[in-house]
């Protein structure tokens, strides 16, 4: 936990770092300078007690040279244990060869013999390389470590009066100076030295976090202090710029980049304005659900829609679950009685995992277009109506005559006989022709109500085959005139679709009759009705003079024609697509110039 809570400082303090940071970086340049700056200093003093060791060694070998050649050598001891007074010097011994104590400033010690073999004192000498033994080492002791030097008394040519001149060492001299006193010089320079060194850090680092607190650190804090207020929404807010260092020129870019964030926000939201005036000027109601059909947002014709109710569609269930755009229609009843046609599409929003979240739903109040569409419907059958009068007039003039005639034969027949005269099967004959030419006109009349009927009705079941066989029979003597052959092939099999039969109707009277006038001369018009998978199919051929390729993609265009204005007004085929999409089928074209066409119309049949 304290680990924790020291990190935990460290990761919020910026000066707190930089202090630790430098005290680390401190020790780690400190910690050897001082091991150098101590073995530096212990290796003067050594040095030091060599030069006095040196000259002391010096000064017992010229007494010791002197007492023997005065042959005084008790005076040698007198000038040793002199020598050895000396507050550093702890003890001064002169061995002979073979390691036995002859002069010492420890009397106890004299006539001691040392086993430079095995002795601890003098293995202190002996383990050292022989380079090395006449020199000087640091050594223990029973009072604590000493300053040992050996110094090796030659045999000097002086000395062959007393001593053989095979002999090349006459003896060994050892001398011990205390370390205490150069041990409390070192440690009172080292005391000396870290208090100085911990002085320097201790105002290094106070300086150093005094500069980096006003330079650094509340600088830093302005930023913190002006993006907080910038991120509740001030955005005239800006850092102070100070001097023009680093920060200073830090400042100054966040300043620019919050007057530039401040003017594209304005920008953006001048923008958003805009576009939110736009969309709620769009009359079509926009409005984006949730999944559970909850509302997010809406346009003002959107809003006003939820507040009448039933905003949510029932297709947007569809879009939501197969991730598909949808169109469809919609039929909702009006505060007066009356409908209203609205044409719906619904647009899937995706996440990045493609999961459909949310559903555009764009509604168009399309009832003026629709009875807009039912009128040129209608003024388009009543076109084709006029077209057709010739053929209904003698359609329906020749069962006319015929019952002329017989209403004729019979005045003839009442003023000729009196009434009890008259021949009643006779007249029973006479009056069966009149009834079978009144129903044979009713028949034409009917199919010309049934064509002249407004479209757009409730759907029915319609017979296609016998819709197909009285359109072929109103158009029959129009062909007939012109000299076009009609052909049917309805076959044995009865085809019920669903939908609005005057619509049907009309569609199946544009087709044949632009397959009539498609014909220069003599021809034939083919119309066969078929199987297909999942419905049925109205084929109508013409052996015409074709449509060019480059005009069969604008046929179905509103008042797109080739034919002369007597001739048609260019709403046929628009009007008959619209009919068949409406019933969930489509129109199919293949043409050849020269050699006719065929106009395929798929329907499809209900479960």
């Amino acid at each position: 936990m304290r680990w924790a809570r020291i990190k935990a400082a460290l990761d919020a303090s910026l000066n707190l770092k930089l202090i630790v940071g430098l005290l680390v970086s401190l020790l780690l340049v400190g910690v050897p300078f001082f091991a150098f700056f101590y073995t530096f200093h212990r290796d003067q003093l050594v040095e030091g007690l060599a030069s006095s060791t040196s000259s002391l060694s010096r000064l017992v070998e010229s007494s010791l040279e002197a007492a023997m050649l005065r042959k005084t050598p008790h005076q040698l001891q007198e000038d040793v244990s002199r020598l050895a007074e000396r507050s550093e010097v702890e003890r001064i011994m002169i061995l002979d060869p073979n390691g036995e104590v002859r002069v010492s400033s420890d009397p106890r010690t004299v006539g001691t013999r040392f086993d430079r073999e095995h002795d601890p004192t003098c293995q202190v000498c002996h383990s050292l390389d022989r380079a090395q033994r006449q020199g000087a080492t640091i050594a223990s002791s029973s009072s604590g470590e000493v300053f040992r030097t050996m110094t090796l008394i030659l045999n000097q040519p002086r000395c062959h009066a007393c001593h053989p001149e095979v002999d090349r060492v006459n003896g060994v001299l050892v001398m011990d100076i205390s370390m205490a006193s150069a041990r409390q010089r070192l440690e009172a320079g080292m005391q000396r030295m870290l208090a100085m060194g911990g002085v320097m850090v201790l105002l290094t680092v106070g300086v150093l976090g005094f500069l980096t607190r006003k330079l650094v650190v509340d600088r830093l804090h302005k930023f913190t202090q002006v993006t907080a207020l910038i991120r509740e929404g001030r955005l005239g807010e800006s850092v102070p710029v100070g001097p023009r260092d680093e920060i200073g020129r830090l400042a100054e870019s966040f300043n620019i980049m919050t007057a530039s964030l401040r003017s594209t926000l304005e920008e953006l939201e001048r923008q958003r304005r805009f576009l939110e005036d736009v969309v709620n000027s769009i009359r079509d109601e926009i409005v984006v659900f949730d999944r559970d059909g909850r509302i997010v947002t809406a346009n003002q014709a959107g809003r006003e829609r939820c507040e009448r109710g039933g905003a949510f569609s029932p297709g947007l269930r569809q879009t939501i679950a197969t991730a598909q755009s949808a169109k469809y229609i919609e039929i909702a009843d009006t505060s007066d009685g009356g409908e209203r046609h609205l044409e719906v599409h619904a647009y899937p929003l995706s996440d990045q995992g493609g999961s459909v979240h949310q559903v555009i739903q764009v509604a168009r109040d399309i009832t003026e277009r629709k009875d807009l569409e039912a009128h040129l419907m209608h003024s388009e059958r009543l076109a084709s109506l006029g077209l057709l009068a010739s053929g209904f007039s003698h359609e329906i003039n020749n069962p006319l005559g015929t019952i002329s005639v017989g209403i004729e034969g019979l005045l003839r027949k009442v003023e000729r006989r009196p009434a009890a005269a008259l021949d009643l099967a006779e007249m029973e004959e006479y009056l069966q022709l009149i009834l079978k030419e009144v129903h044979r006109a009713k028949a034409i009349t009917d199919r010309l109500l049934v064509l002249s009927r407004p479209t757009g009705g409730r759907a029915t079941l319609i017979d296609v085959g016998h819709a197909v066989a009285d359109t072929a029979k109103v158009l029959r003597y129009q062909a007939e005139r012109l000299g076009v052959t009609f052909e049917l092939t309805l076959g044995s099999e009865s085809f019920l679709i669903k939908g609005d039969e005057p619509g049907f109707r009309q569609v199946l009277l544009n087709l044949m009759m632009n397959a009539i006038q498609a014909i220069d001369g003599s021809g034939t018009v083919s119309t066969e009705v078929r199987a297909a998978a999942d419905g049925v199919e109205v084929a109508i051929r013409d052996t015409g003079r074709g449509i060019p390729a480059e005009d069969q993609k604008r046929i179905f265009e509103p008042f797109f024609s080739r034919r002369p204005v007597q001739r048609g007004t260019g709403l046929g085929l628009f009007i008959s697509s619209a009919i068949v999409t409406r019933m969930g089928g489509r129109i199919d074209v293949r043409s050849q110039v020269g050699e006719g066409t065929e106009f395929t119309v798929f329907l499809p049949v209900p479960d």
